[in-house]
């Protein structure tokens, strides 16, 4: 009997995964999470975050004490997020709210003082059409002079390049300390360098008791990397003006070198001000 399944979205089963695997997240007390929290209540709420995903900064948003509205494309990773926020105090609950919105067509009858998009979520957006519709959207819906805070990996040259493989294989080994349960999942890279595309074909496969490999569960995430001077004219485009570019969580010192993280956090125009 085959037990593999195949999937383009974050369904069920990745949503299980997703806090865990390496391949799908950062760790559980990353320092984005913090950095997040800390620009949030500087800049104030509500805020919107775009990309939900397993909850992992809503809920410490919200425990912050701001108020959050979530979207995701996902129902299931939602109902992840719905499962940890059951767990949570009522006051933590009542700030929360979630809702299956595409990032490309938010319609939301709210204006928020911040929005973050944090983990990549920005290079789920293929075209540089869908790039500004979510730019666009993100404007609309927020205050005048509100903050949106938005990263994205810088792109490794040597790999879109060609001059690695192609396909640029890596192979983890993560445990949910819940259940128990040990998981193998091998990550392969297939890159179209015309479309600016990286194609993460991921497998993931359930460790048995015995050690041999049982069910596999493959998925196949795509992202459009963007350079960083490239993502700063986009969101000038969009209508906003960038008051920091970071190259890291912690510090918070300006991007100096090509390599690290684009972490900006910028601002909407005033109308007169935006670029047509």
């Amino acid at each position: 009997m085959d037990n593999t399944s195949e999937t383009n979205v974050y369904d069920r089963r990745l949503g299980q995964l997703y806090d865990y695997s390496p391949a799908l997240s950062r760790r559980l007390n990353h320092p984005a999470v913090d950095f997040y929290v800390e620009e949030s209540l500087r800049a104030g709420g509500p805020v919107l975050h775009v990309g939900v995903a397993s909850g992992k900064y809503t809920l410490p948003l919200a425990r912050a004490g701001l108020d959050v509205i979530g979207i995701d494309i996902s129902a299931d990773m939602l109902d992840v997020v719905r499962g940890k926020l059951a767990h949570e105090e009522e006051v933590v609950r009542q700030r929360v709210r979630l809702h299956e919105q595409d990032m490309r067509a938010m319609q939301l009858d709210a204006r928020c003082q911040t929005v973050i998009m944090p983990g990549n979520i920005f290079l789920l957006n293929l075209t540089v059409e869908d790039q500004l519709k979510t730019l666009r959207g993100v404007n609309h819906h927020l205050v005048e002079n509100g903050t949106l805070i938005i990263e994205a990996f810088t792109p490794d040259l040597m790999l879109i390049a060609g001059a690695r493989s192609r396909r640029s294989p890596r192979q983890f080994e993560f445990t949910i300390p819940e259940t128990g349960e040990r998981f193998l999942c091998n990550r392969t890279i297939e890159v179209d360098q015309f479309r600016q595309l990286l194609h993460h074909h991921l497998i993931h496969e359930k460790i048995e008791p015995s050690g041999r490999l049982g069910e596999r569960h493959l998925t196949v995430l795509t992202y459009r990397y963007v350079f960083p001077w490239e993502l700063i004219h986009l969101l000038r485009v969009a209508g906003f003006v960038v008051r920091h570019c970071y190259g890291d969580f912690e510090s918070r010192k300006p991007k100096s070198k090509y390599d690290g993280y684009q972490v900006i956090v910028a601002e909407k125009c005033c109308e007169a001000d935006q670029v047509s």
